[in-house]
């Protein structure tokens, strides 16, 4: 369903589509050589740094996009509802990248990190005050459906997110 979407996004592009590998190899005479890479499985950040300096050095910008059902998680505190729980590779690809791609094949969403807000939460256990700090995704609803999502200067956007941007930023 990615290989569709993209090749409907860049028709005039060249794809070469590695299934074993889940890697979408897209380059663009126009434009900069991409690399698309679907993670479903765990990566470790040791491995990630690994193979984005790979792609960085040969010249090739990655686009990374990870399983939403594995790498997308909520806080279970009920007083942190709504704080994302980002693992160390998300992380890493937004602050190397400023954006992190999720996408829920079961649900046709992307979902895109675009920018964080930092809270401390404290709480109540076992008679001791105690306080985390959570991130918070801004804005709160970042899915959108694949219909509303296009490529544009390299990266994935969000029809309805780019409004929110603009009218609340711009």
């Amino acid at each position: 369903m990615l290989y569709k979407w993209f090749h409907r996004q860049l028709p005039e592009a060249d794809m070469k589509l590695d299934v074993k590998r889940n890697v979408l190899y897209t380059t663009r005479e126009e434009e900069r050589k991409q690399t698309v890479l679907y993670v479903r499985e765990n990566l470790t950040l040791n491995d990630w740094y690994e193979q984005q300096d790979q792609f960085k050095l040969a010249g090739v910008e990655p686009i990374w996009i990870l399983d939403a059902s594995r790498y997308v998680r909520y806080a279970k505190l009920r007083e942190a509802r709504g704080a994302r729980l980002r693992g160390s590779v998300p992380k890493a690809i937004f602050q190397e990248t400023g954006v992190c791609y999720y996408w829920n094949g079961w649900e046709r969403h992307f979902v895109i990190d675009t920018s964080f807000e930092k809270r401390i939460i404290t709480f109540q256990r076992n008679n001791l005050s105690l306080w985390h700090e959570y991130d918070f995704h801004i804005p709160f609803r970042q899915e959108c459906d694949i219909e509303e999502v296009f490529i544009r200067g390299g990266r994935i956007t969000c029809k309805r997110l780019e409004a929110f941007h603009v009218k609340n930023y711009w």
